[in-house]
């Protein structure tokens, strides 16, 4: 499943489905790898939508982890480091697609984001 909520800004938008996953996970246990889990909001969208479902259980992963920064209930069951309040980019984290393929992962200075045309 593929969602998107930031688009061209480091500051979290209105929420977008850009796909769906194509498998059956009705009675499943089914494990949700996150980049970085912010808001909770994206998290809350996909785990309504997966519970609708009915898999068996449903677990969180995420690489990168900032609690303080939670708009909804949500508990992520696996995480790798706990993250600063910055907007991070790189290894796999974007903002406009762009940053994504960066072999480490930066912080931009502002909530607006730097000039990176």
């Amino acid at each position: 499943m593929r969602l998107a909520s930031y688009g061209a800004g480091t500051c979290p938008g209105e929420l977008r489905l850009l796909a769906d996953i194509q498998t059956c996970i009705t009675g499943r246990h089914v494990l949700i790898v996150d980049d970085i889990v912010d808001t909770g909001r994206s998290l809350a969208y996909l785990l309504h939508k997966f519970r609708q479902r009915e898999p068996a259980d449903i677990k969180i992963c995420a690489l990168l982890d900032k609690p303080y920064r939670r708009e909804v209930e949500l508990t992520v069951d696996f995480v790798g480091f706990s993250a600063p309040p910055l907007f991070l980019v790189g290894y796999g984290m974007d903002i406009d697609g762009r940053l994504r393929r960066l072999r480490g992962v930066y912080a931009l200075e502002s909530c607006n984001g730097p000039d990176i045309a």
